[in-house]
């Protein structure tokens, strides 16, 4: 089996155990509290808010709450280093915290990448929290600082990540690389080639939907403002669909 087969069947099984959200107090499923750590692939567009208007528009989905440390080109260590999302995590009442490292990190740095989301799951666990992984796009060829086979060696180092700390994988590249696919004409990445667009910010937030309620986005009624709601259809789709998750 290739390399990008094997984690294609790991990010399906992944994807496949993603709980759906606790249920407590009688039939009323219970809220989440979510912590975003990242740079800007989580700051374009407000992806927390894109993810929070898609529970509020889900009868079934869990209320989300949602809290962000995030800066321009930022790092997993430099957040580290900077304390103020350790000190956030350690403030509690979080039910996930979700990371999101440079795009370049799995490649360049893997290893940095690796110890420091340990140091974070550590944290997170302390603070009864669960880990949540957001697994990254691939630049666009042509564009700088491409790679080839970018995307397999990004979902590479995910995997085995979320396998070694029995975390939750968002597998967002896994379905960029399928919308390339199945919605080449819509465009996820923005000039520079590696900035998410509105549909690609939109994609990203229903793949971490799934990943922290276990609820399909697919049907939702919520289109954000600026995105064609048949785009915003076809991309909540394949969001659902399990070749997104590969």
């Amino acid at each position: 089996m290739s390399r990008r087969l094997a984690c294609i069947a790991v990010l399906c099984a992944a994807a496949a155990l993603v709980p759906a959200a606790v249920v407590a107090d009688g039939n009323h499923e219970r809220e989440l509290s979510v912590l975003f750590i990242g740079n800007s692939f989580t700051q374009f567009h407000q992806l927390e808010r894109l993810v929070r208007r898609l529970a509020d528009n889900d009868p079934g989905a869990p209320r989300i709450h949602t809290h962000t440390e995030t800066r321009p080109g930022c790092t997993l260590r430099r957040h580290w280093i900077g304390r103020r999302a350790v000190t956030e995590i350690r403030r509690g009442g979080y039910t996930h915290v979700v990371l999101q490292d440079h795009s370049l990190r799995p490649l360049d740095r893997p290893e940095e990448m690796v110890a420091y989301a340990r140091r974070f799951d550590e944290e997170i666990e302390r603070a009864g929290a669960r880990t949540v992984l957001y697994s990254t796009w691939a630049r666009r060829p042509g564009s700088g600082f491409y790679a080839h086979s970018m995307q397999e060696r990004v979902d590479h180092v995910y995997v085995d990540l979320a396998q070694e700390l029995d975390a939750e994988l968002a597998p967002v590249g896994g379905a960029f690389l399928e919308a390339q696919s199945s919605l080449p004409e819509v465009p996820l990445r923005g000039r520079d080639g590696f900035h998410p667009t509105l549909a690609g910010s939109y994609l990203a937030a229903c793949v971490l939907f799934r990943a922290l309620t276990g609820r399909s986005p697919e049907g939702n009624p919520y289109v954000p403002w600026g995105l064609e709601p048949d785009i915003a259809h076809g991309l909540s789709q394949l969001a659902a669909s399990d070749a997104a998750n590969e």
